[in-house]
């Protein structure tokens, strides 16, 4: 077989481990945007809930659609916060390390980079995603609830910004890092079985390169 010819057919084989990457990334990441809505949904029903009560207990009025509406619209916003950066992670990853040149061979220092750059890239996202997220639940959403239900009194205000931290912000960034953290283990798994499928093509090229020859 000539140099150019097992060239190509490494080049090839590199070319499906990366499709194979990418293809698993996406369906990853796009399950991960489905938890994280989860997530959110989960402590949006509980701060509801805890609204309705607290209202009825200090006599504020207001009505269930005007509560639920602005609940639902902080549920879209924070959920359009943790997906745009779900889709630039996706981004970063594809552009900057599937799309790198590479050797014509791929050892497991492969996957160790790979492992390397999708942990460096998390704890980029996290720290962001982190920042994003409590900016605009303490600088937009609480001061909202507050103005539209007319609770600028020390005490209610005092209460309304407890609440939210501790049930809705710390809640939220939690469990959103935590299944980040879950997904990119198992994308590290993905990986490692998409190196094994590799090291495979690899082999059967070899073995057909001595057969012809």
């Amino acid at each position: 077989m000539d140099i150019d010819i097992s060239k190509m057919f490494k080049d090839k084989n590199k070319e499906i481990l990366n499709n194979s990457l990418k293809l698993e990334m996406n369906r990853n990441l796009e399950t991960l945007k489905n938890t994280t809505d989860n997530c959110v949904s989960l402590e949006i029903n509980k701060l509801f809930l805890f609204f309705k009560k607290y209202f009825d207990e200090i006599n504020i009025n207001y009505t269930k659609d005007d509560l639920l509406g602005c609940l639902y619209k902080e549920r879209k916003t924070i959920n359009d916060i943790v997906n745009s950066e779900i889709e630039k992670k996706k981004n970063i990853i594809e552009n900057d390390f599937l799309k790198k040149e590479t050797e014509d061979v791929l050892t497991e220092e492969y996957i160790e980079d790979y492992c390397n750059f999708l942990k460096n890239e998390t704890d980029r996202m996290n720290n962001e995603l982190e920042i994003k997220l409590k900016t605009e639940i303490s600088t937009v959403f609480t001061p909202t609830i507050i103005k539209k239900f007319k609770l600028e009194k020390e005490e209610y205000s005092e209460r309304i910004h407890s609440r939210i931290n501790s049930l809705f912000k710390e809640n939220v960034i939690s469990r959103i890092k935590d299944q980040i953290t879950f997904r990119d283990e198992s994308l590290k798994n993905m990986m490692k079985e998409s190196y094994k499928k590799y090291l495979d093509l690899n082999k059967s090229t070899v073995d057909k390169n001595i057969e012809n020859n």
